[in-house]
């Protein structure tokens, strides 16, 4: 990748920031969660982690969703007991 990156004279551009580019695209698209974790080779609870973490960076573009909040808030927060 970074030798694209430097061919094409690109911004310094990360394996991550791929990532969550991809992950936020798919999910505005409407892409549900378990199909995007599949996409992304997540196994396990991993994506779910991964989701959590970065929600800071999701939510400014989320927050027009209400319906993809409430599939993320019940996909990284524990279930209330």
């Amino acid at each position: 990748m970074q030798e694209i990156v430097a061919q094409y004279d690109l911004p310094n551009v990360k394996g991550h920031s791929l990532c969550i580019g991809g992950t936020l695209h798919y999910l505005l698209l409407g892409t549900p969660f378990e199909v995007v974790k599949t996409m992304g080779r997540w196994l396990g609870k991993s994506f779910t982690h991964y989701l959590w973490k970065h929600t800071v960076i999701l939510a400014p573009y989320l927050h027009n969703r209400p319906d993809l909040i409430d599939k993320l808030t019940h996909l990284t927060l524990p279930p209330v007991h």
